[in-house]
């Protein structure tokens, strides 16, 4: 009789782990926001380049409703992804790029370094770069965010590059408000 009332407990403590699980999947989501930067024509090498994006409009609120939640339910927003990608000219590369940082910053809170890759290899059109994993709920809940990328080259560059800036956000909202 133990045996059964301890393979009950175990069975309704599994189902109720994995109805646990399926529920926060409810309530995590991502918010992707997409910048560019030129990186102008230059014959400097191993200087760093800093370039500003346009600011980004988060328009997190509609995207928040999208996914039934709202601010005050938000735990965490953590960076899950970042790629730059070449845009033009058409048939460039990332060759020239020795490394990359990007920096992210909000009215009224610090620029702080959310990603980057040294040592960038050859023959790449895209690229992942390494990501933080810090809550940076306070930056994507704020109207707009700016990005800065430094760069430093190690070959010239005859011709402007836009770059491409994907970013994507993973957003874990409290359910129900608990």
């Amino acid at each position: 009789m133990k045996k059964i009332i301890l393979l009950s407990l175990i069975i309704i403590g599994v189902a109720g782990v994995y109805s646990c699980k399926k529920l926060d999947k409810l309530t995590q989501f991502h918010l992707e926001y997409t910048s560019s930067v030129t990186v102008p024509a230059n014959s400097i090498v191993n200087l760093p380049i800093s370039l500003a994006s346009p600011d980004i409009t988060t328009d997190y609120q509609s995207k928040f409703e999208n996914n039934n939640t709202s601010k005050d339910l938000v735990d965490e927003i953590k960076l899950d992804k970042i790629n730059i990608k070449v845009k033009a000219p058409q048939g460039t590369n990332l060759n020239f790029l020795k490394s990359v940082e990007v920096f992210i910053s909000a009215e009224g809170l610090d620029e702080i370094r959310v990603a980057s890759k040294f040592d960038v290899p050859d023959g790449l059109t895209s690229l992942d770069l390494d990501y933080i994993s810090d809550n940076l709920k306070e930056y994507v809940l704020k109207e707009s965010i700016k990005l800065r990328v430094k760069t430093i080259t190690d070959e010239a560059i005859t011709q402007d590059r836009d770059l491409e800036i994907l970013t994507r956000f993973w957003v874990n909202a409290k359910i129900l408000g608990v």
